[in-house]
């Protein structure tokens, strides 16, 4: 093993194991089966920064992707691990970081298949379960350097149930449609679907919450 895939790996190591800390357990459930030779771009809700390590277990451990994901410079600022393991910086407040960090997601989306890349458009946390916030244009920006990756909404939902420490489920929803197709949409109309299937993800990880209490 090289000094890189070696590092690489004690990352995985170490994000693995800041989710088992973090979390009693979670739970994941798929709408549709997601196409092997397409990469995805997963819409997300944003409730917490642990969303982006659950986005991160679930692409590796589950959809057996490589993981990048557009994140706030100010969260690596406070956890500088998750440069290692694919999250690239994006700011409000320095453009050219945020184009080249879409840059490189939209090229690795348009030229691999085996890539998940992961961005929370209402980029602001938002309460579990709650409305879903205003979806900001950095989705399409995305969109129109990703080729026909697969737009795929994805709610995670944090719950407590019979725990001392927080759960969370993971709902992959019915794709949006293909990247080019969502670059050429009118903006207010891609954010208009872009919250609704948010909301449906999210309605459907509480429902499996919920299967999950009552059956038990």
């Amino acid at each position: 093993m090289t000094s890189r895939s070696k590092a690489a790996s004690i990352s995985t190591d170490l994000v693995y194991a800041a989710v088992r800390f973090k979390l009693a357990a979670y739970g994941y459930s798929c709408q549709e089966p997601l196409p092997a030779d397409r990469s995805i771009i997963c819409v997300g809700n944003h409730a917490c920064s642990l969303d982006s390590w659950i986005a991160f277990d679930v692409t590796r451990r589950v959809l057996q992707r490589r993981f990048l994901h557009i994140g706030e410079a100010a969260v690596l600022a406070r956890f500088p691990i998750l440069r290692r393991v694919g999250v690239l910086p994006v700011s409000a407040t320095d453009p050219m970081l945020t184009m080249r960090s879409l840059s490189a997601a939209g090229r690795a989306a348009r030229t691999d298949p085996g890539v998940a890349v992961w961005l929370f458009p209402t980029g602001d946390h938002m309460p579990s379960g709650s409305d879903i916030g205003t979806i900001k244009p950095g989705l399409q920006a995305l969109a129109r350097l990703a080729g026909e990756s697969l737009v795929v909404p994805v709610g995670i939902h944090y719950y407590a149930y019979r725990q001392p420490r927080l759960a969370a489920w993971v709902h992959l929803g019915t794709p949006l449609g293909s990247a080019r197709d969502i670059a050429r949409a009118k903006w207010q109309a891609v954010a208009d679907d872009t919250s609704a299937a948010l909301a449906t993800v999210l309605h459907q990880a509480s429902a499996q919450v919920l299967a999950q209490a009552t059956s038990s």
